[in-house]
C-alpha cells in the first residue's frame, strides 16, 4: 500500500514530495517511515474489520439456508399430491 502522501489528487506519483522526502535526515526518514507504516497497519486493519464483518453475515446466511432449504424440500415433497398411475 503506498502512503497517500507520495500521490497527487489525480493518483498521479507526486515527484516533488518524493524528492523531498528522499531529501530528509536520517532522523526524520525513520520518523515518516514508521508514521507511514502505522497509517497503513490501522487502514489495512479496518478494511479486515469491514471484510470480516461481511464474512459473519455471510456465514450466518449459509448456515440459515442449509437448515431451511432442506426442510422446505422436505415440506413441499410430502405436499404434492400423488400421481397415480394410468
Amino acid at each position: 500500500m503506498v502512503p497517500k502522501i507520495f500521490l497527487n489528487k489525480d493518483g498521479s506519483r507526486n515527484d516533488s514530495k518524493i524528492t523531498e522526502f528522499s531529501s530528509l535526515s536520517n532522523e526524520d526518514f525513520s520518523y515518516n517511515m514508521i508514521r507511514n507504516y502505522l497509517m497503513c497497519v490501522k487502514q489495512n486493519g479496518e478494511n479486515n474489520d469491514k471484510k470480516a464483518s461481511v464474512l459473519k453475515v455471510a456465514h450466518w446466511v449459509f448456515t440459515v439456508g442449509m437448515v431451511t432449504i432442506p426442510i422446505t424440500v422436505g415440506i413441499l415433497l410430502f405436499n404434492i399430491p400423488k400421481v397415480s398411475p394410468s
